[in-house]
């Protein structure tokens, strides 16, 4: 029993080198919670590129709105300038269809009293035609 006393004081030492249970329980939770923080971080950094990527898409749609409420302005600008142009040649046509009416209006009335004046000439012509022949009928009768 001596020999285990010495035994026990020599491996005294011993077991302080040793370790115990509880300590490698502390260095299994240390290791566990080094995995979980590197896990948190690694989570952190993709959620982070995650709301990079959203704020970039977010800002890539609002330049596209942007865009196209600038092509249907200038739609609409330029339907508005068309309009006002096409109603511009609308006025300018009425106005040379009534300059183009007018102008007949006075050749036809022009070329009616010229056709007028004919027509008495040709009457007259007529008339002393048929008075000549008259004459000569009364001649050749008497």
């Amino acid at each position: 029993m001596l020999y285990c006393m010495c035994c026990l004081r020599q491996n005294k030492n011993y077991t302080k080198n040793m370790l115990t249970s509880l300590d490698y329980l502390y260095i299994v939770l240390t290791v566990c919670i080094l995995v979980f923080t590197v896990f948190l971080v690694w989570i952190m950094y993709y959620i982070g590129t995650l709301l990079k990527q959203g704020n970039e898409m977010v800002k890539e749609f609002r330049e596209k709105i942007e865009e196209i409420e600038r092509a249907v302005l200038a739609i609409k600008d330029k339907i508005f300038t068309s309009a006002q142009s096409i109603s511009f040649l609308v006025k300018e046509f009425k106005h040379i269809g009534g300059l183009v009416r007018d102008f007949r209006a006075r050749k036809s009335s022009s070329s009616s009293i010229r056709r007028r004046a004919k027509r008495t000439k040709a009457t007259d012509q007529d008339q002393v035609k048929n008075q000549d022949d008259e004459d000569e009928t009364e001649e050749s009768i008497s």
